[in-house]
């Protein structure tokens, strides 16, 4: 007997799916906002800069890049970018009220570098030729005055609409779980998140893991896509306003 003769059944079997598969009614593997490893978030990745640029001032010794803007801009996804690019840098993050020993290298790479002491500064710009930086404030001057020439990338500034519409829709296209619709942004929505979250892209990224935990975990709501009758596509309007 199929499933149209009895409705029952077909229910049955997609609350099955949604507990083995919670995110199957919006066709996709997984929360596209969760909590990326390293590789999947550098393959979802776009930098808010040209990368050649800087992949041709590294070439040379005694050149630095540095990354600057206030927490949530994207410094770290920046940083790990580059670091896909060079596998010969040694990449170091400093946490916040923990004391870590930087190793002096030729080629670093260091995330929240506004953490470095005086002493620790001018001990790793001696023993440097390569540095790129992740760091709320301008450590320009003193790389100057170590010989360094410096390439600085603002990242304070919000991002534009179309990069935010492109970035979004990507993260969702890596999730997906099969040929067929699935969430997606248009500008008119990439434009209202823009002027809610502006540089903040680690608040905008939790507030979509939000939303989509919340459908995932809701697919009776009337304002959820797949619980309203003929509703769009999984989560085209509702998930992004």
């Amino acid at each position: 007997m199929n499933s149209e003769n009895h409705p029952g059944q077909a229910v049955l079997r997609r609350i099955h799916l949604r507990i083995d598969l919670p995110y199957a009614t919006l066709n996709l593997r997984f929360n596209p906002f969760g909590e990326l490893d390293r590789e999947q978030l550098i393959d979802t990745a776009m930098p808010r800069c040209d990368f050649d640029y800087l992949v041709e001032h590294l070439r040379e010794e005694h050149t630095a890049v540095q990354f600057m803007g206030p927490a949530g801009s994207g410094k770290s996804t920046h940083l790990l970018c580059l670091a896909n690019r060079y596998p010969e840098f040694t990449y170091v993050h400093l946490p916040e009220h923990e004391k870590r020993v930087v190793p002096v290298c030729e080629d670093l790479m260091i995330d929240e570098a506004q953490r470095l002491g005086l002493r620790q500064r001018h001990r790793l710009w001696r023993g440097a030729r390569r540095m790129v930086l992740g760091t709320h404030v301008c450590l320009q001057k003193s790389l100057r005055a170590s010989g360094f020439r410096v390439r600085t990338i603002q990242l304070d500034q919000a991002p534009t609409t179309e990069w935010l519409q492109q970035t979004i829709n990507r993260k969702i296209s890596a999730a997906r779980r099969h040929a067929g619709d699935i969430p997606y942004i248009d500008r008119g929505q990439a434009v209202r998140l823009l002027h809610k979250f502006g540089n903040n892209v680690r608040a905008l990224n939790h507030y979509l893991y939000e939303r989509f935990q919340q459908y995932a975990q809701c697919p009776q709501c009337p304002q959820c896509p797949q619980g309203a009758a003929g509703a769009e596509p999984p989560g085209t309007r509702e998930l992004f306003d």
